[in-house]
């Protein structure tokens, strides 16, 4: 009797042992499993952001492409008004302060001969002058630098008159006279006058002129 419960008790021992290794095992195999199932996420997450990143990527590459650009327009260029009017009168009376040196020369440019060969239509002036100013006006009437431009009379009417020059002690400008103003003047010999003037506020200083009697006006049917 004594014999078969040290029996029991062994076996029993043996079975406690095993029920051990047992539980060992299972909770090795689950500590596995939650690292493995704890690492999956971290993969997942990666993932996920690589898939954004590719998102975020792809829509700002989409923006860009439909964003459109913007074409400059050209600015048209201004076209010269031809046309003539009567310029604005030199304030008067003139003071003569011709200086010999100041009107260099003039001549005859752009012109556009008669067909028949017997005159002009129409014709530009270029002009060197010495237009240097400097401290030439009275201090009561201002500014005492002058201001220097260009007269054109034809015919002894007044026909052209140019903008306010820069000061030079040896300059050159040409002066475009509008075709339309030789409209106003038969046909025949011409008085051609240019003159240097100084504005002032109250009269105007004339400090070069030219004078040419050689040119003939011809008209001709546009």
């Amino acid at each position: 009797m004594m014999t078969n419960r040290r029996l029991l008790i062994g076996m029993l021992a043996v079975l406690v042992a095993l029920a051990g290794c047992a539980g060992a095992g299972t909770n090795g195999g689950s500590t596995a499993t939650t690292a493995e199932t704890t690492g999956a996420p971290d993969t997942t997450t990666a993932e996920m952001t690589e898939t954004s990143d590719t998102a975020n990527t792809t829509d700002s590459t989409a923006e860009s492409d439909t964003t459109s650009t913007a074409t400059p327009t050209a600015t048209p260029t201004a076209t010269p008004d031809e046309s003539w009017t009567e310029p604005q009168q030199p304030n008067s009376p003139r003071e003569d302060k011709v200086e010999d040196g100041r009107l260099k020369s003039v001549e005859y440019v752009n012109v556009e001969n008669a067909s028949n060969g017997e005159g002009v239509t129409g014709f530009d002036l270029r002009v060197r002058a010495n237009t240097s100013m400097p401290d030439v006006d009275p201090a009561e009437h201002g500014d005492v630098q002058g201001e220097p431009y260009f007269l054109v009379y034809v015919n002894d009417t007044l026909t052209y008159r140019s903008d306010y020059v820069q000061f030079e002690d040896d300059g050159e400008w040409t002066l475009d006279i509008p075709r339309d103003a030789w409209d106003q003047f038969d046909e025949g010999p011409l008085k051609v006058k240019v003159q240097l003037v100084d504005r002032d506020s109250e009269f105007d200083d004339v400090y070069g002129v030219w004078t040419d009697y050689d040119t003939v006006l011809v008209h001709e049917e546009g």
